[in-house]
């Protein structure tokens, strides 16, 4: 017979699930954002505040929810800052692809 108990039991483990990244995808955009705003001691360099996002979601939830979070977070950030589809997006799209594969 089937279990109602366990099926309610998964459907919360992936809504928490589910939060949890929201709320990482939320923190990391933030965190990218001002990075933004500081100015950069050399070009290229930056702060690492919104990769420390993705470095504890990838100990707590493993790779894919950190390529989904830091894609996200690239996204995101790069709509309301205003750099969508610039030399500074793809460059954040490929820093944050390589610092997640590597």
């Amino acid at each position: 017979m089937f279990n109602n108990n366990t099926c309610f039991s998964h459907k919360k483990r992936h809504i928490n699930t589910i939060h949890k990244l929201a709320l990482f995808i939320a923190w990391a955009c933030v965190f990218q954002m001002i990075e933004f705003v500081f100015p950069n001691p050399f070009p290229g360099v930056r702060l690492w505040l919104a990769n420390m996002i993705s470095v504890v979601v990838l100990f707590q939830e493993g790779v894919v929810a950190t390529l989904e979070v830091a894609l996200i977070r690239v996204l995101i950030s790069s709509i309301f800052m205003g750099t969508f589809l610039s030399p500074s997006f793809t460059l954040s799209l490929a820093g944050a692809l390589s610092s997640t594969l590597v």
